[in-house]
């Protein structure tokens, strides 16, 4: 024990004067030994200020002398020199604790791999694994101060080293292979391959990029779910070893682990980022274009037409096969929710284009009702891509749709109104107007006649 104060009390000194000296492994067992001491002093200080307050209670029957006393004592144990022993001892374990959770950190971002088949590499783990230990062990010192110092520094360290690594991944963005991405990554390759001395094609480095890019999205995820996680334990923890004193800390501790929620929602943000990103750049430059090619599909058509569209479907199928084919390159890469997530993103875009491109459109009854077809093949094949709901984002579209389907300008007074029962219509009086306008049988002195 003796060896263990001699060397934690010069450690800080020697870390500054060398840090390659003291290496984060061999000081895990000096740590130990520190919060040992600590806890073995905070029950000696208990036991004595047991047996002062029984005595107290006996030697003054005065209520006001043994509130005297016990505060008297009470300054006097806080300023003895076990406490300011004690005291020194703690503020040296939290700057040797501080080094010893840095550079396990950074070693754990240094080490950091990819095993195929998982979503995440190992660095999330490793990371928030060191900080429960570290925590942990701060906790088994009975020291309130020295956890709270413990929390605040890993706080710092996940939001300093490890959420700015993350966002800076997001921040340099998802290559596409474009041409001014091409230029980047080829500049990037040389770079790398002069340093690192081999050849990397730029195709090569691009997938590099994007495999690191869709990791990060699974490693926030994982982030935040650790961070939330790591609160629990915490305040489970924390309210088993400090329960007789929490009520005149708890509003510290509440602070400090309050931190790690916001933390969860800082990781939260940053693959939200991720998500705008990857949709803004990748999906929605690809599948724009294919709800536009509904333009070139006329819905004024003949009974021959009909039957021609129903054996060779002109449009939803291949935009569908061809919405699948772009949706399943990140599904196997990307865990179930934000995939869920990035789908959602796709259906927003795909309801919005695709209403802006029926209001371009005409339609007689057969190609109203080829598009009632059509839109209820797309709505099942996006409720089979994800495990959210979607129909309710497609309720402007069904509804457009069955305006188109009507017989007549004046059935629509069938749904609207006091008629409509459970139906919230999502359009406006104006717009169910221009619907009406898109049948070509439908005349304009009859739309305008409507009050609706």
């Amino acid at each position: 024990m003796k060896q263990t104060l001699q060397l934690m009390l010069t450690s800080s000194k020697k870390m500054k004067e060398n840090r390659k000296l003291v290496t984060a492994s061999k000081l895990e067992t000096l740590l130990t030994e520190i919060t040992v001491i600590s806890l073995c002093a905070e029950l000696y200080v208990r036991f004595v200020k047991r047996r002062i307050k029984a005595d107290i209670e006996i030697v003054y029957p005065n209520k006001e002398e043994r509130e005297e006393s016990w505060l008297d004592f009470q300054k006097w144990i806080k300023n003895c020199d076990l406490s300011l022993f004690i005291h020194n001892v703690i503020s040296k374990y939290i700057i040797i604790e501080e080094y010893y959770m840095k550079e396990s950190i950074q070693k754990a971002i240094k080490l950091d791999y990819f095993e195929e088949g998982n979503f995440t590499s190992s660095v999330t783990d490793d990371i928030f694994f060191i900080l429960r230990q570290c925590i942990k062990r701060s906790i088994s010192s009975s020291s309130i101060d020295c956890v709270c110092a413990i929390l605040n520094q890993a706080v710092t360290i996940l939001e300093m080293d490890f959420k700015s690594m993350l966002k800076k991944t997001i921040d340099d963005g998802y290559f596409t292979g474009g041409v001014l991405d091409n230029i980047s990554s080829a500049y990037n390759v040389m770079q790398s391959s002069f340093q690192q001395g081999k050849l990397q094609s730029v195709d090569e480095k691009t997938k590099d990029n994007q495999q690191l890019f869709l990791r990060t999205m699974n490693n926030c995820e994982v982030s935040s779910e650790h961070s939330l996680v790591l609160k629990n334990s915490l305040d489970h923890d924390i309210n088993k070893v400090f329960h007789q004193h929490l009520d005149l800390h708890k509003a510290k501790f509440e602070s400090c682990l309050a931190d790690l929620s916001s933390l969860s929602s800082k990781f939260r943000s940053i693959l939200e980022m991720a998500l705008t990103e990857l949709h803004g750049s990748v999906l929605k430059p690809e599948f724009r274009p294919l709800v536009s090619n509904f333009l070139s599909v006329s819905h004024n058509i003949t009974e021959d037409d009909h039957d021609n569209y129903e054996a060779n479907d002109p449009w939803v199928e291949e935009f569908i096969f061809n919405l699948q084919n772009l949706l399943n390159r990140f599904q196997s890469a990307l865990l179930p929710n934000i995939f869920d997530q990035l789908v959602s993103y796709v259906v927003n875009e795909v309801v919005i284009q695709l209403e802006k491109t029926v209001f371009k459109s005409s339609f007689n009854r057969l190609g109203a009702l080829f598009f009632d077809k059509e839109l209820r093949s797309l709505v099942t094949y996006l409720t089979t891509a994800t495990s959210w709901s979607v129909r309710d984002r497609f309720s402007r579209l069904n509804q457009i749709s069955t305006i188109l389907n009507l017989d007549a300008v004046q059935e629509i007074d069938d749904y609207w109104g006091q008629n409509a029962g459970a139906l919230t219509w999502r359009l406006t009086p104006a717009e169910v107007r221009v619907v009406l306008a898109l049948r070509v049988e439908f005349k304009m002195d009859e739309i305008r006649r409507l009050k609706l």
